[in-house]
């Protein structure tokens, strides 16, 4: 699949590139089958390129985007597929609602929005819900909802209403 379709990770994107493989991946195989067992394990660190913030990594986010565009023009997947947005998560420099609103619009594609995982503006950007959605409330199209609290500088992750996340105001909103 990979040789018959001249796959292979874009060189000189700072993010996104495996993205890109993947879309590509799937979008050119016969038979696509899910595996009912969590097999992937993502580790944070400060260094990761998730927390850092670069003018070319923008870019590489940017540049991504128009590629997935591109490429599902040209497997003539786009109109297939006009239901489906590509969604930027509130994680890592996308943790900061401001910078992530300058890239959706600097993107300006309706199929590009935001995934707003409550936890990381909150806790890394000191960001208030109503702030966050002053910033971003306009793209938001998913929500993911977690509650924690900081142990020694580090989130622990709790059961709903057992951390101090504003999830009223969160919940209140989004209303």
């Amino acid at each position: 699949l990979i040789k018959e379709n001249h796959i292979s990770f874009p060189q000189g994107l700072d993010t996104g590139e495996d993205l890109l493989v993947n879309l590509n991946l799937y979008l050119h195989a016969h038979c696509v089958v899910g595996i009912d067992n969590p097999s992937y394990h993502y580790r944070h660190t400060e260094d990761s390129g998730s927390f850092q913030h670069t003018e070319k990594s923008i870019k590489s986010v940017i540049d991504v985007a128009r590629r997935i565009e591109s490429l599902m023009k040209d497997t003539g997947n786009y109109e297939k597929y006009d239901n489906v947005t590509l969604l930027v998560e509130t994680n890592g420099v996308y943790s900061d609602t401001l910078r992530l609103k300058r890239l959706i619009e600097k993107v300006g594609s309706a199929r590009v929005a935001v995934l707003w995982d409550i936890h990381h503006p909150y806790r890394y950007m000191e960001e208030s819900p109503e702030e966050t959605v002053k910033n971003i409330g306009s793209y938001i199209k998913h929500v993911h909802v977690k509650d924690s609290l900081m142990v020694d500088g580090k989130p622990k992750y709790k059961l709903m209403g057992q951390g101090d996340m504003p999830l009223k105001s969160i919940f209140a909103s989004l209303a």
